[in-house]
């Protein structure tokens, strides 16, 4: 399943919960702003059918990887699939209830429309009403798709992911950045081990670790690090630039080898 899902489930959830929180900011005031209330449902019910887009889309490859993961390691193993358990694992794969998503995006519906027409005639209790018993619905549904969607690390990158696309940074860029910082701790915590002390950035540290382990692996490997590895790193660390994938092969490839290395010290 593409991330790019994933990530635009958990953006929609992070929407979610901060309109949840802004509405329970408006019922502590003692005059309820009708307008941002509307404002903020409105918001709510854009994301809510965006929502249910993704979350039938996450369902059908979810449903369609794990078919085919089962079935591969079936025939891997050579041996006949049980169709009972293969599809009784199917069936019980986490799914988001998109019904429930398209449920409550029609209660808002049919609430805005109240609102609108009703302006003038609805005083703050009724609000307060609705918006009390609105609120721990949003809540439960959060909750739950956050469960369904695995949503603990890979929706918490996917909001990260939908705050920083307006500055181009995606999941390239994220996923480069990992790697860059992992080997420049890795760099540190190896030197301060050594007790060595080296000074200037990144590629000063680097050539001063290599040079004191003074290991024939790393000189060449020193030796034949290409010079766009150095180039992406500094554009993408301090840059902020979105990698192509053959420029993220790269990053990937040399941060792997450099890791590999240093694990034998």
């Amino acid at each position: 399943m593409s991330i790019n899902v994933i990530s635009e489930i958990g953006y929609c959830l992070n929407r979610l919960d901060t309109i949840v929180k802004r509405l329970k900011a408006e019922l502590f005031k003692s005059s309820l702003n009708k307008d941002e209330i509307h404002r903020l449902l409105a918001e709510c019910k854009g994301d809510l059918d965006r929502l249910a887009v993704l979350a039938k889309y996450y369902n059908d490859a979810s449903f369609l990887n794990q078919f085919f993961k089962l079935s591969a390691v079936g025939q891997k193993a050579h041996e006949q699939i049980d169709f009972k358990t293969f599809f009784e694992e199917l069936l019980n794969l986490p799914k988001i209830n998109v019904d429930e998503v398209s449920s409550l995006s029609s209660y808002l519906e049919t609430l805005l429309i109240l609102f609108t027409h009703a302006f003038s005639k609805l005083g703050d209790e009724y609000y307060r009403e609705k918006l009390y018993a609105l609120i721990p619905k949003m809540e439960s549904l959060i909750e739950r798709i956050s469960i369904a969607s695995g949503r603990s690390i890979g929706a918490k990158l996917g909001a990260i992911l939908g705050l920083t696309s307006t500055w181009g940074l995606g999941e390239n860029w994220a996923t480069s950045i990992i790697y860059l910082q992992a080997l420049e701790i890795a760099i540190n915590k190896t030197l301060e081990r050594l007790n060595v002390k080296a000074e200037g950035g990144f590629k000063d540290k680097f050539k001063k670790l290599v040079e004191e382990i003074n290991d024939p692996k790393f000189l060449e490997l020193e030796k034949i690090l290409p010079a766009p590895f150095w180039d992406l790193r500094n554009k993408v660390v301090h840059e902020g630039y979105e990698p192509s994938n053959e420029e993220l092969d790269t990053i990937v490839e040399w941060t792997s080898r450099i890791l590999e290395k240093l694990r034998t010290i």
